[in-house]
């Protein structure tokens, strides 16, 4: 019986979750886009050119980093959770084999 008091709690409290996650995507987003000089909705959406995938990879790696998990952040950006997984891979051997353009990228977030 108790647990029917506390469920609705426990719904408004993950979308609260849910509502700063989307915030905190939308920043993280907006802040790659400027730095990396490629359109918020390239970003967000379908596009394939190198520089477009490569922010997005950016964009997974800063929310994973920031603690969000790998369904999450494909919720929020409407991808798969393996896709995030293969992108925040992609992004940390970037970093890892000193890719340039992973490193501008870090350099216009700080």
């Amino acid at each position: 019986m108790a647990r029917q008091v506390n469920a609705p709690i426990e719904t408004a409290s993950a979308a609260l979750l849910d509502a700063h996650h989307r915030r905190l995507a939308a920043r993280v987003v907006q802040s790659v886009s400027w730095a990396s000089r490629v359109p918020k909705q390239d970003i967000r959406g379908r596009k394939r050119y190198r520089k477009a995938a490569s922010a997005r990879t950016a964009v997974y790696w800063v929310l994973r980093e920031l603690g969000l998990s790998y369904p999450a952040i494909g919720r929020l950006m409407r991808r798969d959770h393996a896709t995030v997984i293969w992108g925040v891979r992609s992004f940390e051997g970037a970093l890892v084999t000193e890719q340039p353009w992973a490193h501008e990228i870090l350099q216009g977030l700080r």
